[in-house]
């Protein structure tokens, strides 16, 4: 319970506009997910926050002809149907922590201290890693 607490208010901190119960809402399912999938939440956590800054609905018309949607900007076409699909934050944040675990499992290379996050969005490189260090720093202070 203590780890939803602390999710909680680094979701507010991250985004203020969530309320409390929102907040809280999203830090239990993204403790549900990681539990259910043997990921660290404040991975989980760093990487929406990263994506999305915890902002549910917001969609991203890519270059390719594509949308990336919802909390974690799950890539996916842009028609009505597969973008309320991914709208809705559970299942987004379903399906960012499945993917994540398959990523995870099936690393190869630069596997070590979380690394295998790059691939979730080559663009990005390095900087997932540097968010979710900087939360893992503030983390140890809970």
């Amino acid at each position: 319970m203590l780890i939803e607490t602390a999710l909680a208010l680094e979701i507010r901190t991250t985004n203020p506009k969530i309320s409390l119960e929102t907040s809280q809402q999203y830090a239990g399912w993204v403790v549900e997910e990681a539990t259910e999938r043997g990921l660290d939440p404040w991975l989980l956590h760093g990487l929406v926050s990263v994506e999305s800054a915890w902002t549910a609905g917001v969609v991203n018309h890519e270059k390719n002809g594509t949308c990336s949607v919802g909390l974690g900007q799950i890539n996916t076409g842009c028609s009505k149907e597969a973008l309320s699909k991914y709208k809705d934050p559970r299942t987004n944040l379903h399906k960012v922590g499945e993917y994540l675990a398959s990523m995870q499992k099936s690393c190869t290379k630069d596997c070590k201290d979380n690394g295998w996050v790059r691939a979730y969005n080559p663009g990005s490189k390095d900087y997932y890693l540097r968010q979710i260090r900087s939360i893992e720093i503030g983390r140890a202070h809970v």
